[in-house]
C-alpha cells in the first residue's frame, strides 16, 4: 500500500492522506501509524482520499483493514469533542 501524504493551506489546515494499492490485514498497521504520527504531530483536519484514476486504486480487503479506517476516524473525532 502506498500512502502520499500532503498538506494543504485554507481556511483550517488540512493533512490530505491519498492511499492506493492493497489495504489489508498485512499493510494496515501502516495507515495507522501514519496516523497517529500526523495526530502526534498537531494534525488535526484531515481528509482520506483513495487514489484517482491515474493510479492504482485503493482496494480494502480485510476486517483489520475496515478497523483501521475506522480507528483513524476515531482518533480524530475524540479531539474534535
Amino acid at each position: 500500500m502506498e500512502i502520499s501524504i500532503t498538506y494543504e493551506k485554507g481556511r483550517v489546515p488540512v493533512v490530505v492522506l491519498r492511499l492506493a494499492g492493497m489495504l489489508d490485514g498485512s499493510t494496515y498497521e501502516k495507515l495507522n501509524e501514519a496516523v497517529r504520527k500526523i495526530y502526534d504531530g498537531g494534525g488535526r483536519n484531515r481528509m482520506v482520499k483513495k487514489a484517482g484514476h491515474r493510479s492504482t486504486p485503493l482496494t480494502v480487503t480485510a476486517i483489520a483493514a475496515f478497523s483501521s479506517m475506522s480507528n483513524c476516524s476515531t482518533r480524530f473525532r475524540r479531539w474534535r469533542g
